[in-house]
């Protein structure tokens, strides 16, 4: 079954919620654009959250069939995002019938049919582990993200911010019973500052960030000129420049700062 869900507020960043530590791709109340698609015997349906969840309003429901191979669903949005400027992306999810399911997960592009730009994670197997309670999961971007370096490497005009698919199998040969997946709140995150199951990332020290006096400087670990780009917590670019960049007014700020093939989001405090 899928469903295609239409924007009904007005998006000033990528897409159309940002929280402080990410970015909502979707929370299944019709507030984002979005399209939930499955295959292979898995189907979509929605419901209401029930009170005193994880989730709010309207969450999704995924069936997943017995024994499981390589059935999955997939979200796909109509931005584009890369994947290096995130840790990794989580959802509220509880799941009736069955503990310690692990997900895989493989990001995609929807003008790459043949799916040859994909990148996925076969290694982390991140897991719900709630035994039928509700569960923030999290499932991090270092395995991705390492593919996707691999492919930059052999191909400096990769596309690497062109993924806008995220693709989740649930159980995948883990010979579960049938069971229901609900799942709501699903979200790419600049970091795990909410208590999670997942598998932290470690951050390679590529950059240097600092502030003095309302100015934001940033120094790449090999030498190379550092593009910064500072955004307002609500997901507003407020400045941009190379190595250094000039803020007025003392607060918090998402910064963004990119040399070609590292990344690096972090918020920092002006004083």
């Amino acid at each position: 079954m899928k469903r295609i869900v239409t924007l009904l507020v007005g998006c000033l960043c990528v897409f159309a919620m940002k929280a402080q530590n990410g970015v909502m791709v979707a929370n299944f109340d019709d507030v984002v654009p979005y399209e939930v698609g499955s295959w292979g015997g898995i189907t979509i349906d929605y419901d209401a959250a029930p009170a005193g969840s994880l989730a709010s309003g309207q969450m999704l429901v995924v069936s997943v069939p017995a024994n499981n191979e390589i059935a999955s669903f997939t979200i796909s949005l109509n931005e584009t995002l890369d994947p290096r400027d995130y840790v990794g992306v989580s959802f509220d999810g509880q799941i009736s019938e069955a503990d310690g399911v692990s997900f895989v997960l493989k990001l995609h592009q929807s003008s790459d049919p043949g799916h040859e730009n994909s990148i996925q994670d076969w290694d982390t197997w991140a897991k719900y582990t709630g035994g039928g309670e509700w569960q923030n999961v999290h499932i991090p971007f270092n395995v991705v993200n390492e593919s996707l370096d691999g492919k930059y490497d052999e191909d400096p005009d990769f596309p690497v911010d062109q993924y806008d698919q995220i693709e989740f199998q649930p159980g995948p040969w883990e010979n579960h019973a049938a069971f229901t997946l609900n799942m709501d709140n699903v979200m790419l995150r600049y970091d795990w500052e909410e208590e999670g199951n997942g598998i932290p990332l470690t951050k390679v020290a590529a950059f240097i960030l600092m502030t003095v006096n309302g100015t934001i400087t940033a120094t790449s670990v090999d030498g190379n000129p550092v593009s910064l780009k500072v955004y307002s917590i609500s997901g507003q670019e407020i400045a941009n420049g190379v190595n250094q960049v000039q803020v007025g007014v003392k607060g918090a700020y998402i910064v963004k700062a990119a040399t070609g093939k590292a990344n690096l989001v972090q918020k920092i405090i002006v004083k």
